[in-house]
């Protein structure tokens, strides 16, 4: 009896050793499948923040033309190594003042407008930046330009081709004033010229602001422009507007590095 008993006990604790066991491994393969799905997840997340901090997009506007577009490609986060080419395409935003062209690449200016621009020699288009966003949006120079652009009037109309159409004579003057500020790239200078236009003054007084404003725009300019080409450039936009003796200084500075030059020209 006590030899049974005794079997007996030893078979009920390996039965209980075995279940003990058979739960423990259970419990081992729970935490491992655990562990795996937090790995996967933590992989999932991993790569959709890659994928996402890849992603950069922005709005540019080219100088000559006034054409804007949206813009999109991928760029590793890490190396700045760019992945994928780039992708034009017209701007998304409602913008009344501009309308997508046929190929819906970019979003051309209103003719009314751009028909007031002067004529430029042929040259490679340069696209400034208005915003560029990775991870935060950043303002680019030329953002200055479209937000003044984008004013709408009360019936969501654009307000400069309004503007344009109610004031022509003002129009040609303004507008190849804020072209060529644009030309060299005076994006800060641009808000003064839109207000001397708000202001609508009878067109004497107004030319005559708008000279004073592209006389001080380009004279800080060529102050702090190294290249002598864009400064002679500058100041031969500027004085197209009138004389102005604090042009003086850089023209002579232009004469003598012409007289230099030609006289190292001559020794060679």
């Amino acid at each position: 009896m006590n030899t049974s008993n005794l079997a007996s006990s030893q078979q009920r604790s390996q039965v209980a050793a075995r279940n003990v066991a058979i739960t423990i491994g259970q419990q081992m393969w729970q935490v491992r499948l655990t562990i795996a799905l937090i790995g996967f997840a933590l992989l999932f997340f991993m790569l959709l923040f890659y994928f996402n901090a890849c992603y950069v997009s922005g709005t540019e506007i080219d100088s000559q033309t006034w054409q804007i577009r949206d813009f999109y490609f991928r760029r590793d986060p890490f190396t700045n190594r760019q992945l994928t080419g780039v992708v034009h395409s017209a701007v998304r935003v409602r913008t009344p003042i501009w309308t997508a062209n046929a190929s819906n690449t970019a979003s051309n200016l209103d003719p009314s407008i751009s028909a007031l621009f002067p004529a430029q020699p042929a040259r490679a288009a340069r696209w400034d930046l208005v915003t560029l966003n990775q991870f935060e949006s950043i303002d680019g120079g030329a953002s200055v330009l479209t937000e003044l652009l984008a004013a709408e009037d009360a019936s969501f109309n654009s307000y400069w081709v309004q503007w344009t159409a109610a004031h022509p004579q003002h129009a040609k003057t303004f507008w190849p004033a804020a072209y060529q500020l644009v030309y060299y790239q005076l994006y800060a200078d641009l808000p003064r010229l839109f207000a001397i236009a708000v202001r609508v003054q009878p067109l004497s007084e107004f030319d005559a602001a708008i000279r004073d404003a592209m006389h001080e725009a380009l004279l800080a300019y060529c102050q702090s422009e190294a290249d002598l080409e864009k400064i002679r450039g500058a100041t031969q936009t500027a004085l197209s507007y009138g004389e102005n003796s604090s042009f003086q200084p850089i023209l002579d500075r232009l004469s003598n590095e012409e007289s230099e030059g030609s006289e190292r020209a001559g020794e060679q």
